[in-house]
């Protein structure tokens, strides 16, 4: 018996003989019809499990009200609720950013007959859920990305990537609806040396667009922080991590958490916490730990996650013009991908 998910993967288990049946698991709360749609072909519509733990696991003093949910499908305890029905009165939709919160509303509302179009300013969309691919063992997140963007070219969702939206856009466009899922940017903390060329954010790491030296010097120890230097142990940088909490990671969901751990410890990350950065240096940090200010020197590159906030430029003018406008995700309040994605599906069920 084998407990698999990927299509392709369970038929060849099956024509080779490799196994009499197949158990699906959490590949089944994802999406109840997968087996119906492998039968039928409708590969591209299957929505995949990502492996996240997030809300299908239960998490250690933490309640949840569902009882069980899907951050991939945020419709699972919530079928009543959220059923996808016919618009009454299809709307021209403007959607200004392509993450994970856009995306999701973006292929709901046109199956419900909107005529809806996502504006994106970087080259590619996914946003901040596209880099939560680029760390080790992360790549299936780009998997329910290729998701989105099949349900959304199904029912016929426009997407425009490299255009940053302006008010001009918009009121040239005229659309009866603009949904702001602007996301957000890196907090930069106010300390000395933060401006220095050393410096550069986890998301430039991430994306490609800054490459990191030999030594790293990470400030932030939450899942950015640490999926950034797994990341970067793992293309052979010396990593150390500081952190002004006692533990790190301490957002990550439980069970990845556990091998995330691991490979920190087998590439050999240090990790320093209870640790305040006061300044930034030409190679390293000053720090206070225990009321003593302290110095750590020898790197070629600081990478600040310090933490994300609201990006969110439109809303107040838009309102101020008279657009019908809606805020989800980041752009609205900073939390984690499975609240964006399920903001996104409540809006798209509703409007």
């Amino acid at each position: 018996m084998l407990s698999l998910t990927e299509p392709y993967l369970i038929e060849n288990a099956l024509t080779t003989n490799k196994a009499d049946f197949i158990a699906i698991g959490r590949g089944s709360i994802a999406d109840p019809y997968l087996p119906e749609k492998m039968a039928s072909d409708k590969l591209d519509e299957i929505t995949p499990c990502i492996s996240c733990c997030q809300k299908c696991l239960p998490v250690p003093g933490v309640v949840n009200e569902l009882g069980m949910s899907c951050l991939a499908n945020p419709f699972v305890g919530r079928e009543k609720e959220m059923e996808i029905k016919p618009a009454a009165v299809p709307k021209k939709i403007m959607v200004v950013g392509g993450g994970a919160a856009g995306l999701e509303f973006a292929w709901i509302a046109a199956k419900r007959g909107h005529s809806v179009t996502v504006y994106e300013k970087e080259s590619r969309l996914g946003g901040q859920f596209a880099l939560a691919s680029v760390p080790p063992t992360k790549q299936p997140i780009a998997g329910l990305l290729k998701h989105y963007l099949s349900m959304g070219k199904m029912y016929g969702v426009t997407y425009k990537c490299g255009e940053e939206v302006t008010l001009e856009m918009i009121k040239a466009a005229n659309p009866d609806a603009v949904v702001l899922a602007t996301g957000g940017c890196p907090i930069i903390p106010q300390i000395d040396g933060v401006t220095n060329e050393n410096v550069v954010t986890a998301l430039d790491i991430l994306s490609g667009k800054k490459v990191a030296g030999k030594n790293v010097l990470i400030i932030g120890g939450g899942s950015v922080g640490v999926e950034t230097a797994d990341f970067l142990a793992e293309n052979f940088r010396n990593v150390t991590i500081v952190e002004m909490r006692d533990e790190v990671a301490i957002d990550e969901p439980n069970y990845p958490k556990i091998f995330l751990m691991e490979r920190l410890r087998k590439y050999g990350v240090n990790i320093l916490t209870g640790a305040m950065v006061t300044g930034i240096l030409a190679n390293g940090i000053t720090y206070k730990k225990c009321d003593e200010e302290l110095k750590m020197e020898g790197f070629d590159t600081i990478v600040l996650a310090v933490g994300i906030r609201s990006y969110n430029p439109l809303e107040e003018s838009l309102k101020n013009l008279g657009f019908e406008v809606h805020v989800i995700g980041d752009a609205l309040k900073v939390g984690d991908a499975a609240d964006a994605i399920l903001e996104g599906a409540q809006l798209g069920v509703k409007i």
